[in-house]
């Protein structure tokens, strides 16, 4: 809240309009699958070895193990809330601010950052290039362990004997590798949050700054900063503030670009689809930014969120049928080492200055191409045909 509550102030300090929302969440539910998962595998296991045949076991096993694949699919694939009900409860708290433009709303842009900090992973402190085969085994084993654990309540039931059993209690067994050390996914304390994602706060102040000038104030283009909370418990601020601004995001066309784990120049990139891929942002938009970015000399790559990758608060706005897209500037790639997102790492001296540079030069012309700026809008016209007058 301490970290919500300066952002608002600094924002204040350089907006026409600046507010805080709270809302309440359940932080600890978005991880809480894992333990259930895990208790579910081990159930499966035991059962499978000890009492194949008995009805109540089976059936019982079968009942757990249903409920922690719907945790793991609410949760941790399409980052829903179906079970946040049970975890205690939070308050978090929302900031946002405008700049109004010197004539008639004819469009808003919504920039956008998370300002709490990222639960430590222990897989990414240890061993971080099998991140990426360590999350996919535990869900493709938490799957199978599923469909076994399905089989053996039919066979139970049935008084059908399970086939291959040995074989079945084999790869039950070699799932544990994967499973077990699930439980500790997350550990008890969170990172110093600079890459992720507190340097997008400051670069949403830096350009509240910018265009709050008389000189760069847009002629037609309302322009919304907003920096959530609980980005990190599966978007759950972002989901909030949507939901409870739709009638300022309704005003006018509005564009979200969202912003992201900005590191290197290097590894600039636009993310296109979001939430494990399960959800589809703005292709058109993230066209335009690169095309706006490339007009200025910045190269962006385009990117789509893979399998187990996450998720970022554009997804909240694409949820709702608003454009979005979110800019990051870290590697993407399922084997990956020297992160410092999600470790005790992501301390300032880790950022870039020039990755920070090229994104505030990006928002910047993105605002120019789509409300004041003709040679900017003719540059991405011909290099990427995209421009808009404003």
């Amino acid at each position: 809240m301490q970290a919500a509550h300066r952002i608002h102030e600094l924002l204040a300090e350089h907006t026409d309009t600046a507010d805080t929302t709270t809302f309440t969440c359940q932080p600890k539910a978005f991880f809480g699958f894992f333990p259930v998962a895990a208790a579910a595998y081990v159930a499966g296991l035991v059962v499978c070895v000890a009492a194949p045949s008995s009805v109540i076991a089976t059936v019982c096993t079968t009942c757990l193990s249903v409920v922690s694949m719907a945790m793991v699919l609410s949760q941790f694939v399409f980052y829903r809330t179906h079970f946040d009900r049970f975890y205690a409860t939070k308050t978090g708290v929302n900031v946002h601010a405008t700049v109004e433009p010197t004539g008639q709303v004819m469009r808003q842009i919504v920039f956008s950052g998370h300002h709490d900090s990222a639960f430590i992973f222990n897989y990414l402190n240890r061993w971080q290039q099998l991140y990426g085969v360590r999350i996919v085994g535990a869900f493709v084993f938490c799957i199978i362990s599923f469909l076994l654990t399905i089989a053996l309540a039919v066979c139970a039931v049935t008084g059908v004997q399970l086939p291959v059993r040995g074989l079945i209690i084999g790869l039950w067994v070699v799932g544990l590798v994967f499973v077990l050390p699930a439980v500790r996914f997350t550990a008890n304390r969170g990172t110093v949050g600079a890459g992720d994602n507190l340097i997008s706060c400051a670069i949403l102040i830096e350009l509240a700054k910018h265009f709050a000038m008389p000189t760069n104030r847009p002629e037609s283009t309302r322009i919304i900063f907003a920096s959530f909370d609980a980005e990190e418990c599966g978007l759950r601020g972002s989901s909030a503030w949507v939901a409870a601004h739709n009638d300022l995001l309704t005003e006018a066309p509005t564009t979200v670009i969202n912003m992201d784990s900005i590191w290197q120049p290097e590894d600039l990139q636009v993310m296109v689809s979001d939430v494990n891929g399960t959800v589809a942002l703005s292709d058109e938009v993230g066209t335009q930014l690169i095309g706006v970015a490339k007009a200025i000399g910045i190269p962006y790559a385009k990117f789509h969120m893979i399998f187990g990758g996450g998720g970022t608060d554009a997804a909240s706005f694409a949820r709702v049928s608003i454009p979005a897209v979110t800019i990051l500037g870290m590697p993407t790639t399922m084997v990956r080492s020297d992160l410092v997102y999600h470790t005790d790492q992501d301390t300032v001296d880790t950022i870039n200055p020039k990755a920070v540079a090229a994104v505030l030069q990006t928002c910047v012309a993105f605002v120019e191409v789509h409300g004041c700026g003709e040679a900017v809008v003719k540059q991405v016209a011909e290099i990427a045909g995209v421009g808009r007058k404003g």
